[in-house]
Formats: C-alpha cells, sequence, structure tokens
C-alpha cells in the first residue's frame, strides 16, 4: 500500500519530488496545500486532524492542530 504523500512538480528544475512520507509525522490524508510567498508549505491532513507545516526546503517543520479540527481547505494570506 502507497503512503499518502504531496507530489512537488517543479517545472523551472524539471523534476518531481516526493513531500511527506517518512517517519512518524507522515500524511495520513492529505487533502490542500497552500504555499506562502517564503515557500513554506502548509498542508491540510483531516485523517489527522492538523495542518502540517514544511520549510522552504520541504522539510517538516511542525503541525498545528488540535482535537476535533477536520482541515478541507487552506489560504495563505503573506
Amino acid at each position: 500500500m502507497r503512503k499518502s504523500c504531496v507530489t512537488v512538480l517543479d517545472l523551472k528544475k524539471k523534476q518531481t519530488r516526493i513531500v511527506g512520507t517518512t517517519g512518524s509525522n507522515a500524511l495520513s490524508h492529505p487533502v490542500d496545500v497552500a504555499v506562502a510567498d517564503d515557500n513554506t508549505m502548509y498542508v491540510a491532513d483531516n485523517e489527522r486532524g492538523a495542518i502540517l507545516v514544511y520549510d522552504a526546503k520541504e522539510r517538516y517543520a511542525r503541525a498545528i492542530g488540535h482535537q476535533g479540527l477536520k482541515p478541507v481547505a487552506l489560504a495563505v494570506h503573506d
């Protein structure tokens, strides 16, 4: 069974990368992605009940959430 992930399609570099598949912070059911101007990536994962944050180098930074949260969409405002 393939783990859930986010696939980054980098058109400038002509490559694809997979984000969110490793460790205890792996994505379960990502439903939306938003990227801020500083390239911080926010991923709504409604099975985990959290928004997972990845830095500009696509490394896990932290999770934002609380009991009962079921995110279904994201928006970033800088």
